[in-house]
C-alpha cells in the first residue's frame, strides 16, 4: 500500500498548527473530580476563586456537591468535589519585544497583552503577533448587575410563588422558579434580590432610599398552567424563597477613555454606603455615592475618595515643651482611593473601587476627578 508522503505531511502540519493555536491562549488546568478540604473561614466564593480562578463559578461547585443544602453554610473538615471541566490558567509576563517584533524569551509561552503564542519546546525565538488589544468596558454586565444600587422607590416588584425543586429552601443557577402571570411576558428579565439597609445622605441626613442587594437574575421562558416559569440565569449568592423579582433593563456598556463631565467640575459628595464586605477587614469592591443623574453623574465618571482629617488634642503636660503649638489640631485630609461609576440612579450612583490605600467607609468624601 503506497502512502502519499506529501499528503500525510500536510495533514501532520495542519494537526500541529491547530493544536498550537488552541494552546496559544491559555495553559489548561483540568480540576474535575479533585477533592478540597474546607478550612476555617472558607466560602464557596473563596474556594472557587482559589481552585477555579473565577469566584463567580462558585455555583458550579454547589451543583457538583448536592449534599450542600445551603451554600452559605460549609464547615471545616468537609470534603468538596470540584466540578469537571477545564479552567484557564494565567501565564507569566513576557519579556519586552526586540526590534522587528521578535523576543528572545525561550519559555514555552510568551504573553503580550491578550495574545499568547506557543514557542518551540526546545526554546529559540518566538514571533510576537502585533494584535490589537480588545477594548474592555469599565465593568461587565454581570458586575453591574451584581453590584446593586440604592433605590428610592421599587416599582412593579414581584415575588417568587413556587419552584420545581421540592423541599429545597435555597435556589441557584439553572433552577426554575414560578411567578404570577399578570403583566409578565416570555423573555422578560428580572433582577432577583432583597432590600437591606435604609441609606441616608451623610451630608444632609436626608433619606436616599434602600440598598438593593442582588442575589441573581431570572429570565421568563414559558407559561405553564397560568404560572410564568423562569430560569435562574445568574446567581451571585444563595437565592431565598422570599427574595424579590425586580424589573431589569440591561444597561449600555461604557468603555475607557471616558470624556470629562463638565457638569461635575468642582463637585463633591459622600460615600453613602459600602457593599457588604466578604471578609472581616477586607476592602469592599463597590461603594454607593450620594450623587446621581439629577446633577449629571454618568457611568464612567471617576471620583477621588478622601478621608477627612480627624480632630485631635495635644496630650496634657506636653503644652509646655518649649514649642508654640495649639492645644487642638486637625489632621489633614487623606486620599484613600478612587472609584469609577458603573450605574446611576436619580439621586445616587454605584461605583466600582478602582484603587485604594486603606479601607473605604461610608461618610468619606467623594470628589469628582477632572
Amino acid at each position: 500500500m503506497k502512502i502519499n508522503v506529501r499528503y500525510f505531511s500536510w495533514l501532520l502540519f495542519l494537526s500541529i498548527t491547530l493544536t498550537t493555536a488552541q494552546l496559544a491562549f491559555a495553559d489548561v488546568l483540568d480540576v474535575g473530580g479533585e477533592k478540597y478540604t474546607v478550612v476555617k473561614g472558607d466560602t464557596l466564593w473563596d474556594i472557587s476563586a482559589l481552585k477555579l480562578e473565577n469566584p463567580f463559578s462558585w455555583k458550579h461547585i454547589w451543583k457538583e456537591n448536592s449534599w450542600i443544602k445551603n451554600p452559605d453554610l460549609i464547615y471545616p473538615g468537609e470534603k468538596i468535589t470540584l466540578p469537571p471541566g477545564a479552567v484557564l490558567k494565567k501565564t507569566g509576563e513576557a519579556e519586552p519585544a526586540t526590534a522587528g517584533g521578535e523576543s528572545n524569551d525561550t519559555s514555552p509561552f510568551v504573553e503580550r497583552g491578550k495574545t499568547i503564542i506557543k514557542g518551540h519546546a526546545g526554546g529559540g525565538k518566538v514571533i510576537i503577533l502585533d494584535v490589537a488589544r480588545p477594548k474592555m468596558p469599565i465593568a461587565s454586565l454581570t458586575e453591574i448587575m451584581a453590584a446593586g444600587y440604592i433605590s428610592m422607590d421599587l416599582k412593579d416588584v414581584r415575588k417568587i410563588s413556587g419552584n420545581t425543586l421540592g423541599g429545597r429552601d435555597v435556589y441557584s443557577f439553572g433552577d426554575r422558579l414560578f411567578t404570577d402571570v399578570d403583566g409578565v411576558s416570555i423573555g422578560d428579565v428580572f433582577l432577583i434580590g432583597r432590600t437591606t439597609d435604609k441609606v441616608c445622605d451623610p451630608g444632609s441626613g436626608e433619606r436616599l432610599g434602600e440598598l438593593v442587594f442582588p442575589t441573581g437574575s431570572l429570565k421568563i421562558i414559558e407559561n405553564v398552567d397560568g404560572k410564568m416559569v423562569g430560569v435562574v440565569e445568574k446567581s451571585f449568592t444563595a437565592i431565598q424563597p422570599d427574595d424579590l423579582l425586580i424589573p431589569y433593563t440591561q444597561p449600555q456598556l461604557v468603555y475607557e477613555p471616558v470624556p470629562s463631565n463638565s457638569n461635575l467640575s468642582g463637585r463633591s459628595g459622600y460615600v453613602a454606603a459600602v457593599k457588604e464586605e466578604r471578609a472581616t477587614g477586607a476592602q469592599c469592591d463597590i461603594v454607593y455615592l450620594d450623587m446621581g443623574s439629577d446633577i449629571g453623574v454618568k457611568p464612567g465618571d471617576h471620583f477621588i475618595i478622601r478621608r477627612s482629617g480627624d480632630k485631635g488634642k495635644v496630650m496634657e503636660g506636653i503644652e509646655n515643651n518649649g514649642y508654640a503649638s495649639p492645644s487642638d489640631y486637625v489632621v489633614p485630609d487623606k486620599v484613600v482611593g478612587e472609584a469609577v461609576v458603573i450605574s446611576v440612579q436619580p439621586n445616587s450612583s454605584t461605583a466600582k473601587v478602582a484603587d485604594f490605600k486603606e479601607i473605604i467607609r461610608s461618610g468619606y468624601r467623594a470628589v469628582y476627578k477632572d
